[in-house]
C-alpha cells in the first residue's frame, strides 16, 4: 500500500448510491444494514481519528441539494 507524506488532514470522497450510503453505514455504524439516507447530490461530513474497518467514524451533517441551494 502507499502511503502519503505528509498525511492529509482531510479527505474528499465522492460516490454513488448505494454504495456511499453502505459505505457511510459501515464506517459510524459498523455494518452496512443501517439505512443511513443521502440524496442525489447530497453531501455528508464524517470524522474519524484514524479510518478502519467497521466503526471509526462519527456522522457530523449531511446536507441535501436543497440545503445547499438555500446556502448560495
Amino acid at each position: 500500500m502507499t502511503e502519503l507524506k505528509p498525511l492529509p488532514e482531510n479527505i474528499l470522497l465522492v460516490g454513488h448510491e448505494p454504495y456511499l450510503s453502505q459505505l457511510i453505514a459501515l464506517l459510524t455504524a459498523g455494518e452496512t444494514g443501517v439505512a443511513i439516507e443521502l440524496k442525489k447530490g447530497g453531501l455528508g461530513k464524517l470524522e474519524a481519528d484514524s479510518l478502519l474497518y467497521g466503526r471509526c467514524a462519527k456522522l457530523v451533517w449531511r446536507l441535501t441539494p436543497r440545503q445547499m441551494e438555500l446556502m448560495t
